[in-house]
């Protein structure tokens, strides 16, 4: 081969070599990648909802009377078993609330007939009561309850009352209109009596509303108990549970 050939031919392999070694370095060199970052989405901080509680009515108590003040204004023949004082909340009163009974029996355990008296002890002077219910069925009678058992603002006052072993009734006086007065039952049992139970009453909230219903119970062994619901003017016979 002539030098001129040789000289050809070892270009044309430089060449070749060359292009290999560009075509082997390209496939090592990396591509570069682009990151984009994230941005977290805004935290949405919400309301929390405050519950402002309602206020509860409260009752101041009345000074205390003492019973001796009301003994010229009653019968001869009255004993005071219990008393208590009220300020009905619409009114400006200041009442007092007595628990008579007539006719001791000789243990003092019973009396022949009790009522209940109201005097207006707001006054200057103290005269005879501005109410008085008339005998009830009780023969024996506790110390009466003040308190609001409907919710209309006004407490009741609570008579709990027996007639003997087995018999209890429960007298409810509302005061609310401005003048005493017995809250009925409505329906039931015991419509238009002037007091709630036979054999038996309890007070107890059956629906959670916040506001309790009168239970009445009567019939043998106090097995049929009628419920009672204040309807915002009357307590309105409901349901009668058996006691099975």
């Amino acid at each position: 081969m002539n030098p001129d050939h040789r000289t050809a031919h070892a270009i044309i392999l430089l060449i070749a070599l060359v292009s290999l070694l560009s075509s082997s370095c390209s496939r090592f060199t990396a591509t570069p990648t682009t990151t984009t970052a994230t941005t977290a989405p805004p935290t949405t901080i919400r309301p929390v909802a405050t519950h402002t509680p309602q206020a509860v009515p409260t009752f101041t108590p009345a000074p205390a009377i003492d019973a001796s003040a009301l003994t010229p204004h009653l019968p001869a023949d009255a004993t005071v078993i219990a008393m208590d004082q009220v300020s009905p909340a619409n009114q400006g009163q200041q009442l007092a609330v007595a628990l008579l009974g007539y006719g001791r029996s000789s243990d003092g355990l019973e009396y022949d007939h009790i009522e209940l008296a109201v005097f207006d002890v707001g006054r200057p002077t103290i005269s005879s009561p501005i109410w008085t219910s008339g005998p009830t069925l009780g023969h024996r009678a506790g110390a009466l309850q003040v308190r609001d058992i409907n919710g209309d603002g006004v407490a009741e006052v609570l008579s709990l009352q027996s007639t003997g072993a087995s018999g209890e009734m429960l007298y409810v006086l509302g005061l609310a209109s401005g003048t005493p007065r017995w809250l009925k039952p409505s329906g039931g049992k015991f419509d238009g009596l002037d007091y709630f139970g036979e054999a038996g009453v309890r007070l107890e909230d059956l629906d959670h509303d916040g506001l309790p219903e009168i239970l009445a119970s009567y019939g043998p062994a106090a097995t049929s108990t009628d419920v009672y619901r204040w309807d915002g003017s009357r307590y309105v016979f409901g349901i009668t549970l058996l006691d099975k």
